[in-house]
């Protein structure tokens, strides 16, 4: 991580640099072309007839060049100073992130006053955030001929679902060679979530658990779940075929299922959503842990929003445990409580999941099995269970990957990257431990729970 964030810091102090790579470059080639063009000829070396044209020819494209560079950085400068000197009156910033329920387009819209696109020159912006890490370069302005002013609308791709600290922007006025590029760093501050993902979802039979609310009737009658873990104590009278024989083997009582019945209050929905990880990691930003961090966050808000489709009133309980918002800010308050949830270690699952009549609940492979038991045992209903397999992230595409890989390229992308070093990380190997026992608990509670994979493979 020093390494990382040494990084970062050269790379956010070099954009003070108003040279682009592209200027030792035309340097040497300039200086080559120059020693060519008018070369020292000692007496008595043989001259070509064609070589006094050549010459000439060369020349005039070389000064050609010279005077088109020269006016495209008089032009850069002339809009950087002008630039300078409205930023030094008033912030000239406007800023606005958009998103949408899915999180596919998230865009930031940025409005630069004061800021002209150049002639024979280009209008670039970076934004910079969470102390000293950068996005990619923004290009895309649309700016007014006889109006100082230029506008962009942005697709940000920030590499995690949390919440990000946008500092600085800088701006860059480039020429039309990139020989140069002037940069101007423009202070303002934007706190910005950057929202999970909906994935096709699989529709769920769900059965919604009794309301705690009993003042607001529903339209139409719905079926819920019997009271007691949907169990009692066989009494005469009760029908031979709802004996659960499972439980009689295990305890020696005969107890009956409770059917379901009618309920007019019958709306709610509670999700649960746990973060905890087991003691025995400690690193808890480790880069396995980020990446499932994300495919996680899209799978509670994926859950979330398939839920909202069968008219439920779907409660989102958090860890932090605060209370849910009035409907109409509801979904805008899941989102930012997903958005903000990070992997912890404090509330264990049994603590935090104590569902009353019935749950979704959904965990991943940091869990802890014992915990998972526990919260199972002691759940008051049917449990229906959204379960993140981590080392299904990073299974490789086919057998044989390894072969591309000493041929192509490798891909530079984190995820593939991790899936490379997955099969002999020591990581891999606990996590991989762990989703046994977790697996070994949820083949046995078969009867209290419904196991459901997510739709993100």
């Amino acid at each position: 991580m020093k390494w990382k964030h040494l990084k970062n810091k050269a790379a956010y102090y070099s954009q003070f640099i108003p040279f682009t790579l592209y200027t030792p470059l035309y340097l040497l080639l300039g200086g080559c072309l120059y020693k060519l063009l008018y070369p020292d000829l000692q007496k008595g070396e043989p001259i070509s007839s064609y070589a006094p044209l050549l010459q000439q020819l060369g020349r005039l494209a070389f000064w050609f060049f010279v005077v088109c560079l020269g006016f495209s950085l008089l032009m850069n400068l002339i809009n950087y100073l002008w630039f300078i000197y409205k930023k030094s009156k008033q912030n000239p910033i406007q800023f606005n992130y958009k998103t949408d329920s899915t999180g596919q387009n998230n865009s930031a819209v940025v409005q630069i006053k004061g800021a002209r696109k150049p002639w024979l020159g280009f209008l670039k912006l970076r934004f910079n955030y969470n102390h000293f890490e950068l996005t990619k370069n923004f290009s895309d302005f649309q700016s007014k001929i006889f109006k100082a002013e230029s506008k962009g609308v942005f697709q940000l791709e920030l590499p995690d679902i949390k919440n990000y600290q946008f500092k600085n922007i800088f701006l860059f006025f480039e020429d039309w060679f990139r020989f140069f590029s002037w940069p101007v760093k423009i202070n303002f501050s934007n706190q910005i979530n950057n929202s999970p993902k909906t994935h096709a979802f699989a529709e769920q039979s769900l059965q919604p658990q009794k309301s705690n609310n009993l003042d607001v009737r529903i339209d139409e009658m719905r079926h819920t779940e019997g009271d007691l873990t949907n169990y009692k104590e066989f009494e005469s009278g009760d029908e031979v075929r709802r004996i659960v024989w499972k439980l009689y083997a295990k305890n020696r009582e005969l107890v009956v299922r409770i059917p379901e019945r009618f309920e007019p209050y019958a709306s709610e929905f509670y999700l649960y959503a746990s973060f905890y990880v087991h003691q025995k990691w400690n690193d808890l930003n480790h880069p396995y842990f980020r990446l499932i961090s994300n495919y996680y966050k899209n799978e509670i808000w994926s859950v979330y929003q398939a839920l909202l489709k069968h008219d439920l009133s779907v409660v989102y309980v958090s860890e932090k445990k605060v209370n849910q918002t009035t409907e109409g800010h509801q979904k805008d308050w899941v989102q930012n409580e997903i958005v903000q949830s990070t992997w912890q270690q404090s509330v264990p699952l049994s603590n935090y999941c104590t569902p009353q009549h019935g749950a979704a609940l959904l965990i991943t492979s940091l869990n802890d099995a014992e915990e998972l038991e526990k919260t199972i045992e002691n759940a008051l209903g049917r449990l229906e269970i959204y379960y993140l397999k981590a080392s299904e992230i990073f299974k490789k595409d086919h057998a044989l990957s390894w072969v591309r890989r000493l041929f192509l390229l490798p891909k530079k992308d984190e995820l593939s990257q991790l899936k490379n070093r997955w099969w002999m990380s020591k990581t891999a190997r606990e996590i991989k431990l762990n989703e046994s026992l977790i697996e070994k608990v949820l083949a046995q509670h078969q009867d209290k729970i419904k196991v459901s994979k997510p739709g993100l493979f």
